[in-house]
């Protein structure tokens, strides 16, 4: 039947979904490792760059909770746990209003609260695995009939 998911679930759905492809995409890569570092999941290049994977507002700001972690990612400054002071990246998706589909899928750079740099990696796109996320189709079957109108109709009790 049909089951009607929270935004919540659905971005934890994804979260997975997208920890597993990176997973399976860069297993066999040189120099690049996925994992998860001092909680946070992400790509690991030449211990120079780190990815992590976040839904994003239509600011380019992250969603989430603003830990202290969070803002020292955010402020590029070293973390217990981490690679040593790697250049830290954010990768995410701008879901639309309905969750149905994405607006895009982005890489992103900040510097403390300021945005420097953002690249679109995949434009506007239905959602990953259609089926996980399927809502249910509105009815398209019409409720009211509009007749055309036929000379009898047109002539009213006084038309004599």
């Amino acid at each position: 039947g049909y089951i009607q998911y929270t935004r919540r679930a659905k971005a934890t759905l994804l979260h997975e979904h997208i920890s597993n492809q990176i997973e399976e995409t860069f297993r066999n890569v040189a120099d690049a490792q996925t994992g998860t570092w001092n909680g946070i999941f992400g790509l690991k290049i030449n211990d120079a760059l780190f990815i992590r994977f976040k839904k994003l507002k239509r600011d380019f700001s992250i969603s989430g909770i603003k830990t202290k972690q969070f803002k020292r990612y955010q402020r590029q400054l070293s973390i217990e746990g981490f690679p040593d002071e790697p250049t830290f990246l954010s990768a995410g998706y701008i879901p639309n209003k309905t969750w149905t589909g994405m607006l895009g899928i982005y890489i992103i750079c900040r510097i403390g609260e300021e945005l420097q740099w953002v690249e679109e990696l995949i434009g506007g796109t239905s959602m990953v695995q259609n089926s996980l996320f399927e809502i249910e189709p509105e009815s398209t079957e019409t409720r009211v009939k509009v007749k055309s109108p036929k000379e009898s109709d047109t002539k009213t009790g006084t038309d004599g």
